[in-house]
């Protein structure tokens, strides 16, 4: 419990490298394999970034270094890049630290708030460092962009 517990403030103080709060109903610890799994009413908050999922795994390196962030089941979230802010929902998403990219899969949905626009897509790649987002559709679901034109 208290190994559970040490690696629970563990994730809080590395998952992004800033103050993180992360809140599940469940953790469950595996030490042998690096992984740990929250699960049930999943949410984390890292300033003003917030994700929601039914469940994350997190995959350590074998220096307890965050390799990886795995959130399924009804995920939804707020991603802040350097000029962009992304609100929506997917039913996948993966968070590379190391590369500061996020992939959103699964009938994916994105309100960009800066600029006004909604996008749908089935596969969504957003880069933090760059703040450009790559979307791709699937057979019969093309991309969809839906913004405002203002006229002069």
């Amino acid at each position: 419990m208290i190994k559970s517990l040490l690696l629970l403030s563990l994730i809080t103080l590395v998952l992004f490298a800033q103050k993180v709060e992360v809140s599940a109903d469940k953790l469950e610890v595996d030490e042998k394999s690096g992984n740990s799994v929250l699960s049930g009413h999943v949410q984390i908050h890292k300033g003003s970034d917030f994700i929601q999922a039914g469940r994350l795994v997190i995959a350590f390196d074998p220096k307890h270094k965050p390799t990886r962030y795995e959130a399924e089941g009804a995920v939804s979230f707020q991603i802040h890049t350097q000029n962009r802010i992304f609100v929506g929902h997917a039913q996948r998403l993966l968070y590379d630290p190391g590369t500061l990219r996020y992939e959103l899969e699964g009938s994916v949905e994105l309100d960009e708030q800066a600029f006004g626009q909604k996008l749908t897509g089935e596969k969504v790649v957003i880069d933090r460092t760059t703040g450009k987002a790559v979307i791709d559709g699937k057979a019969n679901q093309p991309v969809k962009l839906i913004f405002d034109v203002k006229e002069q």
